[in-house]
């Protein structure tokens, strides 16, 4: 502690860190290009619970683990990220501009909530499964549309292969009745 001016307090030789308080806001201030480090002692050693790095990364540690960083193209977490129950709550990981894209579990059910807009499922640009709200449900293989529903059912894009077969099948059009076994 090097002095006390203006309800400020200076600490370093060159009055480099200053804590003081201002209208209604608490400050810490660095005021060279140093990293602000925040430490506990455990009774045993220093433990880090946060560094603040100038035109830099915001670190935050859990038991002197980094666990969340910023950087410029956004935060990096390390380990798991818990967010407690659902839609009723408000708890819900959103993506997009209006976070219409929604994960979240209400207690029971895990859901993936695509509000407004389809919801596809891809491996790099290749579709899997498209689902159109108030519409039909795509199902593809190696990008190309084999199962479609509809809303009198489902249209089938290939061979439909089935191990057993129920029914009298006097509704179905297209078949051969000698490849119908009893």
């Amino acid at each position: 502690l090097t002095g006390s001016v203006n309800n400020i307090l200076y600490f370093g030789t060159g009055d480099d860190l200053l804590i003081y308080h201002h209208a209604d806001v608490n400050y810490i201030q660095c005021e060279n290009s140093r990293t602000l480090r925040i430490q506990q002692w455990t009774g045993s050693a220093n433990e880090t619970l946060a560094n603040f790095i100038p035109n830099g990364a915001v670190e935050l540690y859990h038991d002197n683990a980094k666990k969340l960083e910023t950087y410029s193209g956004g935060v990096q977490i390390t380990g798991n990220v818990y967010i407690p129950d659902g839609s009723n709550s408000g708890n819900y990981v959103g993506l997009g501009n209006a976070a219409d894209l929604r994960i979240y579990h209400d207690g029971s059910t895990n859901i993936i909530d695509a509000t407004g807009h389809n919801l596809e499922i891809r491996h790099s640009s290749e579709k899997m499964i498209v689902a159109v709200p108030d519409g039909t449900v795509e199902l593809y293989h190696d990008n190309a549309k084999k199962l479609e529903t509809t809303q009198t059912g489902a249209v089938i894009t290939g061979i439909a292969t089935a191990t057993t077969f129920s029914g009298s099948g006097a509704s179905l059009t297209a078949l051969n009745a000698s490849n119908l076994g009893s």
